[in-house]
């Protein structure tokens, strides 16, 4: 509502619509996504819970990968349950901090191998997220763009990925410059190709 405020992001995880903003996650009941019923029962009852991770963490996105990820302007989250391969609960819900970088309000696109790319709250760096199995399971944020910083100097306005025929992860900034960034995670290769 006006008083109340509006979500800031949307998005479907383990069979509930998600709607998160302003330090608050809304999960509908389990395959209902209509519904956010509080007087639902069980495991498949709605989430209605705060973020609570130190400060106000206003939602800028959503992203899931093998988890539920959230971007804050504050840092970056995952939302899960408390065992790798539980399903989110009422009882089974955890907010995890990966990192202390916050996000600006640009989606973020999902690439290939449980990874993927955002823009920071400045908005002139790409961050990648990658799952790392050891020495524990969970996901780390790292700067995907510090080789390059000086071709997002004027600020990212667009984000987008193609899968085919390899991947390429296209990148419009204020100024209308673009550049094109061929990515090929197995072979560990990165290309920034800008575009005049």
């Amino acid at each position: 509502s006006m008083e109340q405020g509006y979500p800031s992001s949307v998005g479907f995880s383990e069979g509930r619509l998600i709607w998160a903003g302003d330090d608050h996650v809304w999960a509908s009941v389990s395959d209902a996504y209509e519904s956010f019923d509080e007087t639902t029962e069980g495991d498949s009852a709605p989430l209605l819970r705060a973020l609570a991770i130190g400060g106000r963490n206003s939602v800028e996105w959503m992203l899931n990968l093998q988890s539920l990820l959230v971007g804050t302007d504050s840092r970056l989250l995952t939302v899960r349950a408390n065992s790798l391969g539980d399903t989110l609960t009422p009882t089974n819900f955890n907010v995890v901090p990966l990192s202390k970088v916050g996000s600006s309000t640009l989606s973020p696109v999902d690439l290939e191998d449980n990874r993927a790319l955002f823009v920071e709250r400045a908005g002139v760096s790409l961050y990648e997220i990658s799952f790392q199995p050891y020495p524990i399971s969970s996901y780390t944020a790292t700067q995907f763009s510090q080789l390059n910083a000086e071709l997002f100097s004027n600020g990212i306005t667009e984000l987008a990925v193609s899968m085919m025929p390899d991947q390429r992860i296209w990148v419009v900034t204020d100024g209308g410059d673009a550049c094109c960034i061929v990515n090929n995670n197995a072979e560990k290769v990165v290309a920034f190709i800008p575009i005049a």
